[in-house]
């Protein structure tokens, strides 16, 4: 089968190929564009088997981001397009959105939580990408977005860079987001469990407890200094 697609940006002029094509070759399949929905109708008459007007697709894409950004899933996205297609602009002005928000992932996802965590100076993650941190294979978390001076990030790539300031855009269980915190704070200021809060005469050094506990005072091996 012949296809024959005329996009011209002349109305008139469409007009005259569809009609000559048509009566040159009733069999070939003629795919034309134009500017205006209004247009098509005329087209179809003459002969056109398929017309794309500029107007409506851009509606129609409009109308798919417009759902996208309120959760809609893809799949019925989809679905509303195809009857968006085949009514025509009716469908946009009955079509009813309702806005998604995090009550309604979690009633999906009752365990997921996204939270934003901003990086704290001196942070482990500070001056990384994601491929170095492996937030999803060690912690389980995804980093869904990232705010920063430069400009805001959606769906980072692994080689995007985090430095102190950004804040990120985390999702995961709580557990797992408990667990990942310590990457993006201080350690000074947030020391993690099993290592004792820094003090001058340790040298800027985390001395390393037992069991949770701070190490002791004396040398290796000894409670501290005896006594005779």
């Amino acid at each position: 089968t012949r296809v024959l697609v005329v996009a011209v940006s002349d109305e008139m002029a469409t007009r005259r190929i569809v009609e000559m094509a048509r009566k040159l070759s009733p069999k070939v399949y003629i795919l034309a564009r134009v500017r205006y929905l209004h247009e098509a109708a005329a087209l179809y008459d003459l002969g056109a088997d398929e017309v794309i007007p500029e107007e409506f697709e851009t509606s129609v894409e409009i109308f798919s981001r417009v759902l996208g950004k309120y959760l809609v899933p893809r799949s019925e996205i989809e679905k509303m397009i195809v009857e968006a297609r085949s009514h025509g602009y009716e469908m946009f002005r009955n079509v009813e959105i309702e806005p998604a928000n995090i009550s309604d992932l979690r009633r999906y996802l009752p365990n997921v939580e996204i939270v934003t965590i901003k990086v704290e100076d001196k942070a482990p993650a500070s001056g990384k990408t994601l491929a170095d941190l492996e937030l999803r294979k060690k912690l389980g978390v995804n980093v869904l977005g990232i705010i920063s001076d430069s400009g805001n990030i959606l769906n980072p790539q692994k080689d995007t860079g985090i430095v102190a300031g950004d804040v990120l855009l985390v999702l995961g269980t709580s557990e797992q987001i408990a667990r990942s915190r310590h990457l993006f704070r201080d350690p000074v200021r947030y020391p993690r469990a099993g290592v004792r809060a820094l003090r001058p005469r340790d040298g800027g050094v985390p001395i390393e407890g037992q069991n949770g506990q701070g190490a002791s005072d004396g040398p290796a091996g000894n409670s501290g200094p005896k006594e005779d």
